[in-house]
């Protein structure tokens, strides 16, 4: 499924005119997408993410990826695959990622969309501070499940994020 949306960017983008307006195509990837994907995943989350990353379950039976592309590059990703939630299997948003240089443009909003639009119900850690991300859920319809303290390696909190 491929899902067109136009949007005018305020920022200006290298090479590209302010005020062109730009095109984020959201695809669900396959395993052409592979590359695209291992690299936005280690330029979102360090180089560990090379070898530890989710990028390899790209085109899996289990497993639902979409890469979001702005005028044909890729530029985001959003890994999703079945996991329990309250003893329950839900759709669970495992990574999702913008390149630094794409972030504030709808690139999440439009990978989000595309989940949402065939699994309305999901959930998902997110870092407790990480202020833009928790809004952006909280936006499309997540509330707050519960707090994990120090559920990642560096000591941060995880809140667990769900639709209803």
């Amino acid at each position: 499924m491929m899902i067109n949306t136009r949007i005018h960017s305020h920022v200006s983008q290298p090479g590209i005119p302010r005020n062109k307006t730009n095109i984020i195509t959201v695809w669900s990837a396959s395993r052409r997408d592979w590359n695209a994907v291992r690299h936005i995943e280690a330029a979102c989350f360090g180089w560990m993410r090379n070898v530890f990353g989710l990028w390899p379950r790209v085109g899996q039976s289990d497993t639902h990826t979409w890469v979001a592309g702005m005028n044909a590059a890729p530029v985001g990703y959003l890994i999703a695959y079945p996991n329990m939630l309250d003893e329950q299997p839900v759709m669970y948003i495992g990574g999702v990622g913008t390149l630094p240089e794409y972030r504030r443009r709808g690139v999440g909003t439009h990978l989000l969309h595309a989940v949402l639009s065939e699994y309305p119900r999901l959930w998902l850690h997110v870092r407790a501070g990480n202020a833009d991300a928790i809004a952006l859920y909280q936006n499309l319809g997540l509330q707050q499940v519960r707090r994990l303290p120090r559920f990642y390696s560096n000591g941060d909190d995880a809140i667990v994020m769900a639709t209803s």
